[in-house]
């Protein structure tokens, strides 16, 4: 794998030139550095992101403000099947969030794979997301 370089131009302008290589996993991308540890910052921050989102939405249900997916989905201008699938992050197992959190979880761990029907039982979402 190439080394980290810098360049000046003719123009004056710096050229940097990193070494990465991308890993092309179902309808995203993982970066792997040099090293071969993984880019997982992103990762993380996408799921706390979805996951406080999903916990919002379920509250407005709860506290009356909405009454259903579909208001929510008009409110946000978005489509209500995606909101329905952030909103089960809601449900998710307490040590699994506390993981992420923590940075602590599996590099195949990702919002796709977290939103796709998780079952209700913590300990069987644990085995499912955290292997």
């Amino acid at each position: 794998m190439k080394q980290t370089t810098t360049e000046r131009l003719e123009n004056g302008n710096i050229k940097l030139t990193i070494a990465v290589d991308l890993q092309f996993i179902g309808n995203g991308k993982r970066i792997v550095q040099p090293d071969g540890s993984e880019q997982q910052d992103s990762v993380r921050e996408i799921l706390l992101t979805a996951i406080a989102r999903g916990r919002r939405w379920q509250s407005y249900i709860d506290d009356g403000t909405v009454a259903t997916v579909k208001e929510i989905a008009e409110r946000i201008a978005c489509n209500e099947s995606y909101v329905a699938r952030i909103m089960r992050l809601s449900l998710m197992s307490p040590s699994i969030i506390r993981k992420i959190i923590a940075g602590d979880y599996p590099p195949g761990l990702t919002i796709n794979r977290a939103r796709k029907g998780l079952p209700l039982i913590w300990t069987e979402q644990e085995k499912i997301l955290l292997k």
